[in-house]
């Protein structure tokens, strides 16, 4: 699988402009079209608010948010154009809530949707949780850390391995930057043999898979706190200069929020570095 065509969702939010580079840099590497995929929110407001306000203010805050969406979706165009990248800019509304639906739908028709990891200091942010995406999208998602990445980034990626479906699919979607790598740095957290798992000898199957597609791999396995594999892998990537991270999504539906597993929510939180995740 190629990635030809990239789905970026783009918004006014501080990350927004990180999000815009990594996916026209990956556009020109691939060889791909990316899309500029901007939600506008619908405006609901109390009847007892319209009319106080007005019969126009609802059609006034509409157009707001149409000449910020033009504002930003403007902004990429001169970038993409900047760097010779096919692209398109396209528009959607919804309710706030109903973001990651949409996203998962706009995903549908692309090879990687790109996200970007949720500023922690605004109180509502615009941009979706990307692991509520994740769990429902069948696409591969790459998150992009707020602190920005290195320019080439994927010639040194990283895989959790835990012998599950999850990580399987994310080392699959991560294929095309695992095939252009240098090396790829397969890390198993307390392995344990079995049958139906890790097999005899942890991370030496998916060793094996990859080996067959032509990548270099090494092959580590750390021992430490289960309650802290989170830290320890982001830990990790510091001290083997790791550019991206691939890694499955763990969470359950529960009571329709999506309760996600501690080593999935802390790298969501604290990610340093670009993620390419499944579920």
């Amino acid at each position: 699988m190629a990635y030809k065509h990239l789905v970026v969702h783009v918004d006014d939010s501080s990350g927004c402009d990180v999000r815009m580079r990594a996916a026209i840099e990956l556009a020109q590497r691939f060889d791909a079209h990316v899309t500029a995929l901007y939600l506008i929110p619908e405006i609901i407001l109390p009847i007892a608010a319209e009319s106080y306000l007005g019969a126009d203010i609802h059609t006034s805050i509409e157009k707001q948010e149409q000449d910020r969406a033009e504002t930003v979706l403007e902004h990429f165009r001169k970038a993409a154009s900047a760097e010779n990248v096919a692209y398109t800019t396209r528009t959607d509304h919804r309710a706030i809530v109903d973001f990651p639906k949409r996203l998962e739908v706009h995903g549908r028709y692309a090879d990687l949707l790109v996200l970007g990891q949720q500023d922690p200091t605004e109180q509502f942010p615009s941009e979706p949780s990307p692991g509520d995406v994740v769990l429902n999208v069948a696409t591969p998602v790459l998150v992009v850390p707020l602190i920005g990445f290195k320019s080439g980034f994927g010639k040194r990626p990283m895989i959790a391995w835990n012998a599950s479906r999850e990580a399987a699919r994310s080392v699959k979607y991560a294929m095309p930057f695992l095939e252009q790598a240098e090396t790829v740095n397969v890390v198993t957290f307390n392995p344990k043999e079995s049958e139906d798992g890790h097999g005899e000898l942890p991370g030496a199957d998916i060793a094996l898979y990859l080996t067959r597609h032509g990548i270099d791999v090494d092959v580590q396995r750390l021992h430490g706190k289960d309650t802290d594999v989170g830290n320890a892998l982001l830990s990790h990537t510091f001290d083997r200069d790791s550019d991206l991270l691939v890694m499955g999504c763990y969470g359950h539906s529960r009571l329709r929020e999506w309760v996600f597993g501690g080593a999935t929510r802390t790298i969501l939180q604290s990610m340093t570095l670009p993620l390419i995740m499944g579920h």
